[in-house]
């Protein structure tokens, strides 16, 4: 009899029998909790991934718009000219109504002294308060002709946050003669991912 049975022979039988268990159930409490982690550990992995996957997208989607906001905004830049802005005019400027409703909260052309000549949505809070913010970049449009944005705002009544975004408008004299100034939804932003959710 070797002495590991020697020792468990002077013990009852009950305790041999508790032991017995312990040696059936320690090794499965181990397996158990490797496997806790390892499930807990590729999930953690998974939704690191996937908010990597997340985070790509809406970049590429703010990148996106951003680029088509300074095409659009360029564009109505280069067909602006100062002083001779009439309702008429400003109809033709923001001809598609629909993109500049679903993309911004407010779209104007503002003189150089930063003066509303042309609004393209309605006077609603969240307009007017981006594009307020917008009007503070007027001292940006000297440089080259290129999107502005600036930092976001948060609206004080609806608690909404816009984004204030400007493109210069060049006089016929080549110098600064105001800017094309619109307000970003931020909100639109969030639609990409409220759908989708992390393991």
């Amino acid at each position: 009899m070797s002495p590991v049975q020697a020792k468990l022979g002077s013990y009852p039988i009950r305790t041999q029998l508790n032991l017995l268990v312990l040696a059936a159930v320690v090794p499965l409490f181990f397996a158990f909790a490797y496997d806790v982690y390892h499930e807990a550990r590729t999930g953690f992995e998974r939704a690191q991934a996937e908010a990597l996957r997340l985070s790509l997208v809406a970049s590429a989607d703010a990148q996106g718009y951003f680029a088509r906001t300074e095409q659009r905004l360029g564009d109505i830049s280069r067909r602006v000219e100062m002083g001779n802005l009439d309702s008429a005019r400003c109809k033709a400027l923001f001809a598609d109504s629909e993109t500049i409703r679903r993309e911004y909260a407010g779209l104007a052309v503002v003189d150089r002294d930063g003066r509303i000549t042309c609004l393209a949505s309605d006077e609603s809070e969240q307009s007017i308060e981006g594009l307020t913010a917008a009007r503070l970049m007027l001292a940006l449009a000297e440089g080259h002709p290129r999107l502005h944005v600036g930092a976001p705002v948060r609206g004080k009544t609806m608690g909404d946050w816009t984004l204030p975004l400007a493109y210069p408008v060049r006089g016929g004299d080549g110098s600064a003669a105001g800017m094309v100034i619109a307000a970003a939804q931020l909100d639109r932003f969030q639609s990409l991912v409220a759908a989708l959710q992390l393991p």
